[in-house]
């Protein structure tokens, strides 16, 4: 499969059984989303040919490939909010009154319920979807492919979103589906889930099969080096100044709460807490998007009543969710410029574009950008790499704090350490980073001090002990608070 002169797939010879779950990794760029649009009909390849059940599969569109019972839920899951669960589970599907053109809704949350129930999950089919938690909504989206009888359930990184207890229970939803005869693909960067779930695991590398390794007969390493070609080194701690000076102090006020922390120069700060625990809505008001924050700047006092303002004040943000800060029709070029623009004006309001080039291009190389090619758009640019772009955004112009939300999820573990030393880099170079990750062991490895949102409120920070954190002891102290989101537990 071939865009232009970039060769996305070369002769990819990929099966999956019946009440088998294979794995599917890859680098960023490996191929991985062009073959899954390929399996869903969104792509038309190039050669080759598909069978499904011995039986020729050539889908023109999405519509055919679940007329087939081939069903992808992707990681913005589909949901239409103000509808029920139970119109989402039977989504296009709905059953009609006899002799009227009209949805019967009570045969639709019977047959709703009986699918939730055949997965274990105890939803209200009545209720919209927009009002459950995100792990919930996914479970309905799987009792839908459930519904649709899926021959074949593909899901592109799951848990991204998710924390421990929402990962158990998909894994659980999982081996049901298994369990009924679906065979399934499970695309994840998260390599630990992979060796817990997968029977097998296929691994990408530029649009090429690079390794098969069935379960047992690897290691986490063999999956590092099929994605990457080469072995990651795990970082080495650094030694923060014990002297720095306060980059920001911060005073925000969000939602009826209160907290204050600072951030010195050359310090990576960690933040860590349950789904829901507020942690999202602390950092965007950081940035200005929350109703007063008022900070002390190496500039003086700054009240943040808005995005702009905290750029201005020297601040950058790097939401969890890429698809809120990116614009995908713009050119990579342009996004990464975008706070800056006015660095690249002329009298008269014209942009210097040889001077914005010159600008992007060592960044993109620094990070890595692929394809290398800064007029594409940011929106075909995969996940990882367009991760990578909103870094690049933060490493020019006058950025001295850096406020990181789930930084590298959904990346590789190859773009994951590179990021990992990019931030290390700029906290070396004087800068301040503040990030949140549900992922504990990435802020253990990384952070120089860490604070627990317990009980929707901050700890005071933890700095890291001479032989590291004890992620045993971080995590009895996260197991005494009481969830702030309901988790629908799948019943006994």
């Amino acid at each position: 499969m071939t865009f232009g002169q970039t060769r996305a797939l070369c002769s990819v010879d990929l099966s999956v059984q019946s009440n088998e779950i294979l794995g599917l990794i890859g680098g960023n760029g490996a191929g991985k989303s062009t073959l899954l649009k390929i399996l869903t009909g969104i792509y038309k390849p190039d050669q080759g040919e598909m069978t499904l059940d011995n039986i020729p599969y050539n889908p023109r569109s999405p519509y055919e490939a679940i007329e087939h019972r081939v069903v992808l839920i992707p990681q913005e899951l589909r949901v239409v909010p103000s509808m029920s669960v139970a119109d989402n589970v039977m989504l296009g599907r709905w059953p009609s009154k006899i002799g009227l053109p009209l949805v019967d809704n009570s045969a639709s949350e019977r047959l709703a319920s009986e699918w939730l129930e055949t997965l274990g999950l105890d939803i209200n089919p009545k209720v919209p979807i927009g009002s459950l938690s995100f792990a919930a909504r996914q479970s309905v989206v799987i009792a839908r492919a459930l519904a649709r009888q899926a021959r074949l359930l593909i899901l592109d990184e799951p848990t991204a979103a998710l924390g421990k207890a929402e990962v158990d229970l998909l894994f659980k939803l999982i081996e049901r589906m298994r369990a009924q005869g679906t065979a399934i693909i499970y695309v994840s960067h998260r390599l630990d889930e992979i060796k817990r779930l997968c029977d097998r695991v296929v691994a990408l590398r530029d649009g090429e099969v690079v390794a098969e390794l069935k379960r047992g007969a690897h290691t986490y390493q063999d999956l590092v080096l099929a994605i990457s070609g080469q072995k990651i080194q795990q970082m080495a701690a650094s030694i923060p100044p014990p002297d720095a000076p306060v980059l920001l102090a911060a005073d925000a006020h969000y939602n009826k709460i209160d907290e204050s922390l600072s951030m010195r120069a050359g310090w990576v700060s960690g933040l860590h807490g349950l789904l829901g625990s507020g942690i999202e809505n602390l950092l965007r008001c950081l940035f200005g998007a929350c109703d007063t924050c008022q900070m002390d700047t190496p500039v003086g006092k700054t009240l943040l009543s808005n995005p702009g303002a905290a750029i201005r004040a020297g601040i950058g943000y790097v939401p969890s969710e890429r698809f809120h800060a990116i614009v995908p029709h713009m050119s990579v070029r342009d996004n990464i410029v975008l706070p800056h623009l006015q660095h690249f004006a002329r009298i008269g309001g014209t942009i210097n574009r040889r001077a914005l080039d010159a600008a992007v291009a060592p960044l993109m190389a620094r990070l890595g950008i692929r394809p290398d090619n800064p007029a594409l758009a940011a929106g075909s640019l995969s996940g990882g790499n367009q991760q990578k772009l909103l870094f690049a955004r933060w490493m020019m112009g006058t950025t001295h704090t850096l406020l990181l939300d789930e930084a590298t999820h959904g990346v590789d573990i190859g773009a994951k350490a590179l990021i990992k030393s990019q931030i290390r880099e700029f906290a070396a170079r004087g800068g301040a980073v503040l990030m949140h990750s549900v992922e504990i062991e990435d802020l253990a490895e990384l952070v120089d001090e860490l604070y627990l949102m317990i009980g929707n409120k901050l700890s005071a920070p933890q700095q890291r002990p001479p032989s590291g954190y004890d992620l045993a002891e971080l995590k009895g102290q996260m197991s005494l608070v009481d969830p702030t989101i309901t988790h629908a537990e799948p019943a006994q």
